[in-house]
């Protein structure tokens, strides 16, 4: 795309794009407001039961309720800054919701769903972006499927539907789909071929057996959610290719995935944005370290948004000369351009204006939960020291030295002092309360567990091969059980965690404050406590030098994904000093 002035707003440095002049005074007007009294009760809270009982009978919760008169018994209320989030994703139809982890997300995205679903009743608005009844595509990560659909089923009332990701699966579930343009003739099903004939021993033809005809099980559904793998799939863009027209909002979760061109997610996901009339993008780290990772999701929300990407980094990039060895050259070194920090990020993010909103919890007046942050340091075995010194990686070595089986260390509290020191704080510090432990290494999880279940704990673990995902997470929400050990990194909900323990460490910031921000959901007012377990040397080293530096030069960027880093940094700085 050339860059055109129509898409920039040279007045106020701004990005429009497909947004016209007037679209633009409105959102400028929304985004100047606490709150937008029209989006007040701008969603529904049908409880698990009734929307049950509304699918046994055929219906969706929303029109359950309005067949029996108890529509009105199910209206919901948005919080005020959500309101503005709400009018601001109505307004704006190609946008990006930026907002926090823990700030609510989902029910701003189900209040713009059901202004768009009211006012297709409005004769002035009805068939236009702003309002319709056509389908809604959600595409999220697998481990999210079941809990957005539910609070999207929930918030809205609508019928949703999860598409199975395997191709078999998916073919015979979407044969079942209702679907217009399927069934009005426009797409007719093929000729069935005539069955082989068979013959007596006479020679003569046998009459041809009928079959009665199974009743036809037909799918109806408003929203369908897909996970990240299926928009690689395929055999789901062969389907949707036929019924794309079905489809009027394209939401896509946790749009880090797509932050990368020429991918075949990215691919797939601009066919998608290319063909559906409104897409929003969802993503509370965005920008996580590099300001590049931003261009891409906006390029495909709105290929005529942005400036060239040359254009961008005169603007918003600082290069230096480096040096680098060619390749076959025989020790001869050449030239590039290597990107070293950012600059007018501040009006970058303004530029966005229009299409982008990002909000942090002490800017909508969530700040009443307390955050306290500690880091323990922990002195590395002889036994330890020596496998590191031989060319064992330091990871597992520190973590979980089981993995390397040509040692003779064990996952035991007496060979893995990080292992003891987190027993002896699950005992001490924190046995009455709720605690999330960050574990990666599987084999550690299971250790954990056993040792904690000694200690009476009710434990569970909630990995990639966890089968039933929402039971887990509701159990240790409504305290069935009090300790949940997992390796997950967003998507889930852990709102009655007291205590996070990072006992393995990330090495991405915002992928830090992701982990952090499962139990702090905003729920309620009650204090959170965040725990960084780190070994002398190399893995405290790698925190402050590469982590933590990482978190403080993103900081202007994206200040959202730096605050756990940067408190574990400054303790961890703190207490090798006091050594």
């Amino acid at each position: 795309m050339s860059y055109s002035p129509d898409s920039f707003e040279v007045e106020t440095n701004r990005f429009k794009g497909r947004l016209s002049t007037e679209e633009c005074k409105i959102i400028n007007t929304i985004l100047k407001q606490k709150e937008i009294p029209r989006f007040k009760n701008g969603i529904y809270n049908f409880p698990y039961k009734f929307r049950r009982e509304a699918q046994e009978n055929g219906m969706s919760a929303y029109d359950y309720a309005e067949s029996l008169g108890v529509l009105d018994k199910y209206v919901g209320t948005l919080r005020d800054y959500q309101t503005v989030g709400a009018a601001f994703l109505y307004r704006s139809p190609r946008s990006m919701l930026g907002d926090a982890a823990g700030i609510g997300k989902t029910p701003q995205i189900c209040g713009m769903i059901n202004a768009v679903r009211r006012n297709a009743k409005n004769p002035d608005l009805a068939g236009t972006v702003y309002g319709n009844t056509k389908k809604i595509l959600v595409a999220a990560e697998g481990s999210a499927v079941g809990q957005i659909a539910g609070e999207i089923e929930k918030f809205t009332g609508l019928r949703v539907v999860v598409l199975h990701s395997t191709a078999d699966k998916m073919g015979r579930q979407t044969k079942k789909f209702y679907l217009t343009r399927v069934l009005d003739g426009t797409l007719p099903e093929p000729e069935p071929e005539d069955p082989p004939i068979e013959y007596t021993k006479s020679g003569k033809p046998k009459k041809p057996k009928t079959k009665k005809k199974k009743p036809v099980e037909v799918i109806h559904f408003d929203v369908l959610v897909i996970t990240h793998s299926t928009l690689r799939s395929d055999p789901f863009f062969t389907w949707f290719s036929r019924v794309v027209k079905e489809f009027g909002t394209f939401i896509l979760d946790e749009s880090y995935v797509v932050k990368t061109p020429n991918t075949i997610i990215s691919s797939y996901t601009k066919v998608l944005c290319d063909q559906i009339e409104r897409v929003h993008f969802l993503n509370a780290t965005v920008f996580e370290t590099k300001l590049m990772d931003i261009v891409n999701q906006f390029t495909l929300i709105d290929p005529t948004l942005l400036p060239p990407k040359k254009w961008i980094e005169q603007n918003f990039c600082n290069y230096r000369l480096a040096k680098f060895p060619i390749r076959g050259g025989g020790g001869q070194m050449g030239n590039k351009w290597e990107l070293v920090s950012y600059k007018n990020q501040e009006w970058f993010k303004q530029s966005l204006h229009y299409v982008y909103l990002t909000r942090k919890k002490k800017e909508v007046n969530l700040g009443a939960t307390q955050r306290f942050y500690q880091t323990y340091l922990i002195k590395q075995t002889k036994a330890q020291k020596a496998a590191i010194r031989n060319g064992y990686r330091y990871f597992e070595v520190l973590n979980c030295p089981s993995l390397c089986v040509s040692l003779d260390i064990q996952n035991t509290p007496k060979d893995v002092p990080k292992l003891e020191r987190l027993l002896q704080l699950m005992t001490e510090d924190f046995e009455d309360q709720q605690v999330m432990i960050y574990v990666w290494h599987i084999e550690m999880q299971e250790t954990i567990k056993q040792l904690l279940e000694q200690q009476g704990r009710r434990v569970a673990i909630l990995n990639g091969s966890t089968a039933d995902r929402d039971s887990i997470r509701d159990g240790f929400n409504d305290g069935t059980y009090d300790v949940i050990i997992t390796n997950a990194k967003r998507s889930l909900n852990l709102h009655s965690g007291d205590v996070c323990i990072f006992y393995s460490m990330e090495t991405n910031p915002a992928t830090i404050e992701q982990i952090a921000a499962r139990i702090d959901r905003n729920v309620d007012e009650s204090s959170k406590t965040f725990v960084l377990l780190a070994y002398e040397g190399e893995e405290a080293d790698f925190f402050i030098n590469t982590v933590n530096q990482r978190a403080v030069d993103g900081f202007d960027l994206a200040d959202i994904i730096s605050e756990t880093v940067i408190h574990f940094g400054n303790l961890l700085l703190e207490s090798l000093k006091a050594d």
